[in-house]
């Protein structure tokens, strides 16, 4: 059988919810979900990269700067933040 070979088999709803994560759990409701939604209708491609840049831009340079610091930097660094916070 290979990969691409798939068997349909019928079964009730609730057997299906039983296993699936997404029907037991939702994602949450989120209020920017209409602001994104407006954006997408009454702005161009680049006006929403712009705010979407702006808006995820720590994010975006927390993420970089993990992968540019040594691991075990990053673990002395993180030992020394903790350890001030916790004392």
């Amino acid at each position: 059988m290979g990969l691409l070979d798939l068997t349909c088999e019928k079964i009730m709803v609730q057997q299906a919810v039983e296993y699936n994560a997404q029907l037991n759990h939702p994602s949450e409701y989120k209020e920017c979900r209409e602001t994104r939604a407006a954006e997408y209708d009454n702005f161009d491609y680049s006006a929403i990269k712009k705010t979407f840049e702006k808006t995820h831009l720590k994010k975006n340079l927390l993420g970089r700067v993990k992968y540019i610091v040594p691991t075990p930097l990053r673990r002395i660094l993180l030992k020394i933040r903790y350890y001030k916070h916790g004392s």
